[in-house]
């Protein structure tokens, strides 16, 4: 994954450079939050966005929209007390953009077999290839073993 990293480095340092030579004030919070989105859907589900020059994509609009809560809300708390009540928690994300992303995680899985590259390195292949193992005795045995030490 560093690789990946590295590359969204560069476009960083790109970007960067970009606003700089404008002559403005860089708004840092918008340059690293493109960076982070770009960084965390490349390496999760192996989407390449440029969310900086393309605000507009359907995948960064959903993000946006789903990141958007308040970490200090009282049920947030409420719920790593009382686990039952996450039904309700659901019902804080909106329903259009958790349906998006779960359409487009599942057309992802489905393409992957079909692609030339093989050998990706992002978080979705890690769990397609687990999902996909033959040897889940073995893994239930490490997971023992694991739970163990």
């Amino acid at each position: 994954m560093f690789p990946i990293i590295n590359q969204y480095g560069d476009v960083l340092v790109k970007n960067m450079r970009m606003e700089s030579e404008k002559g403005k004030f860089i708004n840092l919070k918008d340059i690293f939050g493109a960076y982070s989105m770009d960084v965390i859907t490349a390496t999760s589900f192996g989407v390449n966005i440029d969310s900086l020059n393309n605000p507009q994509d359907p995948f960064v609009e959903k993000v946006k929209k789903l990141l958007r809560f308040d970490f200090f809300d009282p049920l947030l708390f409420s719920i790593t007390i009382f686990p039952f009540l996450t039904p309700i928690y659901e019902a804080m994300f909106s329903k259009d953009v958790t349906n998006f992303l779960k359409k487009a995680i599942n057309r992802m899985k489905e393409s992957r077999p079909q692609e030339k590259q093989q050998h990706r390195v992002d978080f979705l292949q890690l769990m397609i290839n687990s999902q996909n193992s033959k040897d889940v005795e073995s893994h239930k045995s490490k997971q023992g073993r694991y739970l163990i030490y």
